[in-house]
């Protein structure tokens, strides 16, 4: 099964990703566009914000089920799931295989998720989504790809922080180019009706806040491990224009 990044930091995420979750709300109402009373899998549901915002639009008669393989993200997502009405939300402890007797679904949601799947695990994975879902549903999913400046900042921090390690390794991100993707949804049986890839011009006003959001999505990543000097170097190489988080994302 694959397998997604499992984090003691769920709380710090929950308040630290708000460019996941716009960029999830623009694909949920641009490109998924779920209709009331459909099915809809959040796959690596996080804490759940995005979760929220497809059950709002599925409606009562609707169904919406998170999954994600990190226990405290879903203990956020739950205490969370108790503050609001009564909405037609479950969330599960797993992955896709965890997800299997619950469906069919109409949909498939995945925002930034898919980077983190094994390699040899992803065939199977991308088949698990497709049986899971009703004849003429829908997969879509936003991930990080394979890019230089992107790889570069990874590299470079990574470098600093597990110097015995490569960056993949130490940062648990496994990044392909776009045409890896399209080879996986096709093999599985999707007909791919749109991909983009495309600059994500956000960037952190500075190291400290990028450092912070590495932190609450990296599992295992110290930045405590990171020397005076260190940052130094980082400051002086990445300035704010190009301290991106994640320059680039792939839409299917």
């Amino acid at each position: 099964m694959s397998t997604l990044p499992v984090l003691n930091n769920a709380d710090m995420y929950h308040h630290q990703s708000d460019t996941q979750f716009r960029d999830g709300c623009s694909l949920i109402h641009e490109m998924l566009k779920p209709k009331r009373g459909e099915s809809i899998l959040d796959l690596g549901c996080g804490t759940g914000r995005l979760t929220m915002q497809l059950a709002s639009l599925v409606g009562d008669s609707g169904r919406v089920v998170g999954v994600d393989p990190d226990s405290c993200r879903i203990a956020v997502a739950n205490e969370q799931l108790k503050k609001m009405d009564d909405i037609p939300v479950t969330f599960q402890l797993g992955s896709i295989r965890e997800a299997l007797p619950l469906g069919p679904f109409d949909g498939i949601f995945s925002n930034y998720v898919f980077h983190w799947f094994e390699r040899a695990e992803r065939a199977e994975t991308m088949q698990q989504m497709y049986d899971i879902l009703k004849p003429e549903g829908q997969l879509t999913f936003v991930l990080k790809t394979n890019q230089p400046q992107l790889n570069a900042i990874i590299r470079d921090i990574f470098h600093l922080t597990e110097p015995n390690l490569d960056e993949e390794s130490a940062s648990g991100i496994k990044m392909d180019v776009s045409s890896v993707w399209l080879q996986h949804c096709s093999d599985a049986g999707f007909v791919v009706e749109l991909s983009e890839v495309f600059r994500n011009e956000k960037a952190e006003p500075n190291l400290d806040r990028l450092l912070q959001f590495l932190k609450a999505s990296i599992p295992n990543f110290q930045p405590s491990k990171l020397t005076d000097d260190g940052l130094q170097k980082l400051n002086n190489r990445y300035k704010q224009e190009t301290a991106t988080r994640f320059p680039f994302r792939l839409h299917y």
